[in-house]
């Protein structure tokens, strides 16, 4: 029984990680109101990260190598520009400044700054994370914030801003708010639709950034995750293959959510997926009673 239901918990991680509804509020209702999973397990989690990890490298691979290049390029214009600013302190005009051109160095910009805006928000709030993860009140009720949320974008008109009108001042409020999603409950890819689709990013953007920023922050994690396993140890070795059987089944189910969200953002229609939210918050908010 307690490997099915780890398999379980796999699959709906899987799809539930790429649709707007929170795959960590879904784990913590398995977990504390089913008793679902591998209760506390950091090796099932980091495995279910890189699970998600890997339908983005693969689901955005040509977006990703090319991410990869803007990335190497940023950092040469980096240096070089940091050399021109200490060299035009000494000398006036003599060393010109490399202008961030090109769509996919701007995108990598972008992810850059929201990498580090999630980052700070998310350290700051990764102790009431970890407390609200093992309550059930806490992701019930965000949860109903979600569905609150997914319930005011639907319908929202489409953007016109691409990536070239996009600026680093979105990036860093978008990166900020997909730092609050380390709340089991706020959807991490939810929050960030919301919020590039009220600044009128462009559908085309909308899809790539919600998807591509999250990468530095799933790799971030994922080496937290190696660090407190190295600290503490990982007293459920034993259930190492049944935690990789999981996270492949969330490979699979990660791959039907994100087609399915693709569909979804095109039509800009959130209202199912917002009942879907409320109805389960307000089931795990009244679990508390009832179970």
């Amino acid at each position: 029984m307690e490997v099915l239901k780890i398999i379980i918990s796999g699959i709906i991680d899987g799809i539930t990680g790429f649709l707007p509804v929170s795959s960590s509020g879904h784990m913590a209702v398995l977990r504390n109101v089913l008793h679902f999973g591998g209760d506390d397990s950091i090796l099932f989690d980091m495995l279910l990260k890189l699970a998600a990890i890997a339908v983005i490298v693969v689901g955005f691979r040509k977006d990703v190598l090319k991410l990869f290049k803007a990335f190497i390029e940023l950092v040469l214009i980096g240096f070089n520009n940091l050399a021109a600013f200490f060299t035009n302190i000494v000398k006036r005009g003599g060393r010109e400044y490399y202008p961030v051109s090109g769509a996919y160095k701007r995108l990598a910009l972008m992810i850059l700054v929201a990498t580090v805006s999630t980052g700070i928000v998310g350290v700051c709030g990764r102790e009431l994370a970890v407390y609200a993860a093992g309550t059930v009140l806490l992701p019930g009720i965000f949860l109903v914030v979600t569905g609150i949320m997914l319930f005011l974008i639907d319908g929202i008109k489409k953007g016109e801003v691409s990536i070239r009108d996009a600026g680093l001042f979105e990036a860093i409020v978008i990166g900020g708010v997909q730092g609050l999603s380390v709340m089991p409950g706020l959807a991490r890819c939810g929050m960030v639709i919301a919020a590039c689709l009220l600044f009128g990013f462009d559908r085309k953007l909308t899809w790539k950034f919600t998807f591509l920023a999250a990468l530095p922050s799933l790799l971030g994690a994922v080496i937290l995750d190696i660090a407190d396993m190295v600290r503490f140890g990982i007293e459920d070795a034993g259930n190492t293959g049944w935690y990789i059987l999981a996270a492949l089944l969330a490979v699979f189910t990660g791959y039907i959510g994100l087609a399915l969200l693709n569909r979804i953002l095109k039509k800009g229609r959130f209202l199912v997926l917002s009942i879907y939210c409320l109805v389960l918050g307000a089931f795990t908010i009244a679990s508390i009673v009832v179970l």
